[in-house]
Order: C-alpha cells, then sequence, then structure tokens
C-alpha cells in the first residue's frame, strides 16, 4: 500500500457505547476503507478493546478523545445517535477542524481545501451540513 507524502489525519467519530461490537465493528471497516484510500484514520471505537475499559467514566474517555479530534485534519461523523459523537462535532467546530458525514465530503476536503505539498495545513475552513 503506497501513502501519500501527507497522508489526511481523519478522526472517526461516532456511537460506542450501546451496541459496541456493531459500532465498533463499523468504524473498524470505515477506518480500513479510509487507509485503502491513503488516510491516516484515528479510530478511538479501538479502546473498547481494553481489558478494563468499563473502569473509565464516558466523561473520561471523551476528554481522552478531544486532544485527538484537536490535532485531526478532519473529523469523519458517522451515522447514528451519539452525545458524545455530537460534542466531539462541536469541539472540532470549535476549533477549526472540518466535519464532513461522508466519503465524498471527505475526498473534496482533501482535493480542494489541503493542499498537496503541506497536507498538514488546513487551507480553507469548510463545514458541511
Amino acid at each position: 500500500m503506497k501513502f501519500p507524502n501527507n497522508p489526511v489525519r481523519v478522526y472517526l467519530s461516532g456511537p460506542i457505547t450501546g451496541k459496541y461490537a456493531e459500532n465498533t465493528t463499523e468504524a473498524i471497516a470505515l477506518g480500513r476503507r479510509l487507509i485503502e484510500l491513503g488516510y491516516t484514520p484515528y479510530v478511538p471505537h479501538l479502546s473498547v478493546s481494553y481489558p478494563d475499559q468499563d473502569s473509565i467514566l464516558w466523561e473520561d474517555w471523551l476528554q481522552i478523545c478531544l486532544p485527538w479530534v484537536a490535532v485531526s485534519q478532519v473529523l469523519f461523523r458517522m451515522n447514528g445517535e451519539s452525545k458524545g459523537a455530537d460534542r466531539e462535532v462541536a469541539y472540532a467546530r470549535a476549533n477549526d477542524v472540518p466535519v464532513v458525514y461522508s466519503l465524498e465530503e471527505l475526498e473534496v476536503i482533501r482535493r480542494e481545501y489541503l493542499s498537496p505539498q503541506e497536507g498538514s495545513e488546513r487551507q480553507h475552513e469548510i463545514e458541511f451540513k
């Protein structure tokens, strides 16, 4: 697999709690697809594989994840209700991290708003609804 010189860092935001196995499987599949497309995804859903993950409070998990949102170049909001993902979206927007809801929108961000020479810098602000 060949990656671009500056692959785009994408934070996957979506439901985790409730249906751990189903939500995690979906996030891993999307993360894998993003790798195949040359992105560098961060999949917080993988944290549920910690043997003692239940000993960490929900709010603490969110505080662990928010710094990753801040250093991402794009937040990909997956389908499904999630108070945590909604807070991650709000945090991303407050920190000028573009939020997308589809692979098509993600490709627009990569193609039009992230310079190939400077893939780690956002070139323009954009928001999809």
